[in-house]
This record gives structure tokens, C-alpha cells and sequence, in this order.
């Protein structure tokens, strides 16, 4: 048997889930924005051979085509871009609408429980369409460790789309911290070209793409391990996970005497009973 707790979370999931899919443009999102990219590394890259080292690697150096790096490369882009953007708009949007749930007897934590589920089965759609696209363009070495590296990027960047929605309170700032970090980030540091001539790679490799990033490289262009830089990714995550819990709950409890806007004021816990006996 359900407990109420359990039949609460699976109810606001099943809501939170609709109205993401009502969002047309969070859905175009998903299924055009990888595609384009794909296509625009596919006509403006060659094949010219580059050698380059990961973190991961150490000094020895790999060796791939422009266009297959770019390739691999603008995937974990994409998929940063649109986890976190999907996952914010689902911990930013029906802020209101979670305070009244809590006013009316809903757990703070019921709903956020149920975000974390639309939002992980989000990445794994994510990390998915854009891992079967690659092959048209690039059979990467092992493509499960490609899944993996692209999920991975997609739950750290979908943990921090949700602390972002839980913290901004509006769209337009939320959106222009998410681009800053994701261009900076998965668009441009993580690039092995880039970082085996940076200056501070300890700077590179604590932002938030770096171990979800060598887990797709190291996967595509060798046949090293990566399950430490899985656990390291995972860990991220859950960080920020764990920052996105307690922002939300900060945002969203209600005290029990406290007046839901535009409600009629509330009485507090235990008097109706009480005038009730009386």
C-alpha cells in the first residue's frame, strides 16, 4: 500500500511533468537545439587530425579529427544548456504555486521530491537524444561511455538548474547566470584544445563540466576507466543537489499562521478543534 507521502509525490510529478510538457518552448528546446548545433560543427569542421591531453590522461597525448572532437565536444555543450535550462524552469515557474500546495498541507520536500524525478528522467532523455544523434556524425571508441559522460553532464548541469530556479526570483537573471556558466564551462574551458595550454587547469577542473566532460572524452578517444571521474561527477551533483534542496525549502515553507497572498487569514494550528470542543 501507497503511503499518503508517496501517493503526494507521485501526484505532483505527474502535474510538474505536464506542465513541462505544455512548455512548447522547453520541448523545441530539447529536440532542436542539439540537432543544430550537430549540423553546424558538421559543415564548418575538417578533418585535420589535433592532438590534445586530458586531465584524466595526463601528458600522454591523443590524437582525434577536428570534426569528431567538435563533434563530442558540442554535445556536452548542448546537453549543459538544455538540462539546466529545463531544470530551472521547473524549480523557477510554479514557485507560487508550491507555496499554496505547502499552505495547504503539502512537505516542502514532497514536492521538491517530485521535481528531482521530472528532473532526472529530463536528463536521462537528454543525455539519450543527444548520444543517438552522435552516430550519424561520429562513431565514437565506446559509446556507453559517451552516455555516460553526456548523463553525467546532464545531472550536474540539471542539479544546477534547479538550485539557479530555487535561488533567482525571476526568469531573465536566472537564464543569463545559467548561459554565463554553461559558455564558460562546457563551451569553452572544457575544450581539450584549450585546456592542454591553460594556464590555471585547477581553476578548469573544479567547475562544474570538467569530470562529466572526461568521461565522455576519455570514453570516445581511449579505453581507459572512468569510473573514478563518474563518482567524482556524481558527487558534484549531489552537492549541488543538496544546495538546491535548501534553497527551496527556504523559499517555499509556509509556517502554519502564516497567510497564503491574496487568502483570508488563516487560524492558527489547533484552534478549530479547540473551538470545536468549546
Amino acid at each position: 500500500m501507497n503511503s499518503p507521502a508517496l501517493v503526494r509525490i507521485r501526484v505532483s510529478a505527474r502535474l510538474v511533468a505536464a506542465d513541462l510538457g505544455r512548455n512548447r518552448i522547453a520541448v523545441a528546446l530539447l529536440l532542436v537545439l542539439p540537432t543544430v548545433f550537430y549540423l553546424l560543427i558538421y559543415l564548418t569542421t575538417g578533418d585535420r587530425p589535433i592532438e590534445f591531453t586530458l586531465s584524466t590522461t595526463g601528458s600522454a597525448a591523443l590524437s582525434a579529427r577536428e570534426r569528431d572532437l567538435s563533434m563530442l565536444f558540442i554535445g556536452m555543450a548542448s546537453v549543459s544548456g538544455v538540462s539546466a535550462f529545463l531544470a530551472f524552469i521547473l524549480a523557477l515557474r510554479p514557485s507560487a504555486v508550491d507555496r499554496r500546495l505547502v499552505y495547504e498541507g503539502y512537505r516542502p520536500v514532497e514536492l521538491l521530491a517530485a521535481k528531482i524525478v521530472v528532473a532526472a528522467a529530463v536528463a536521462t532523455l537528454v543525455a539519450t537524444y543527444v548520444t543517438a544523434l552522435l552516430p550519424i556524425f561520429f562513431r565514437p571508441s565506446r559509446a556507453v561511455g559517451v552516455f555516460a559522460g553526456y548523463l553525467m553532464t546532464s545531472l550536474v548541469y540539471g542539479a544546477l538548474g534547479l538550485a539557479v530556479g530555487a535561488l533567482v526570483r525571476r526568469e531573465l537573471e536566472g537564464i543569463l547566470f545559467i548561459l554565463l556558466v554553461v559558455n564558460v564551462d562546457a563551451g569553452w574551458l572544457q575544450s581539450p584544445v584549450f585546456y592542454a595550454h591553460a594556464q590555471n587547469q585547477a581553476l578548469i577542473r573544479a567547475l562544474p563540466g570538467h569530470h562529466p566532460g572526461q568521461v565522455a572524452m576519455v570514453s570516445a578517444f581511449s579505453d581507459r576507466a572512468v569510473l573514478g571521474e563518474i563518482g567524482a561527477s556524481l558527487l558534484y551533483a549531489g552537492a549541488l543537489l543538496l544546495a538546491a534542496c535548501w534553497l527551496y525549502w527556504r523559499r517555499v515553507r509556509v509556517h502554519r499562521w502564516q497567510v497564503a497572498p491574496g487568502e483570508p487569514e488563516a487560524t492558527p494550528a489547533g484552534a478549530t478543534s479547540a473551538g470545536a470542543a468549546a
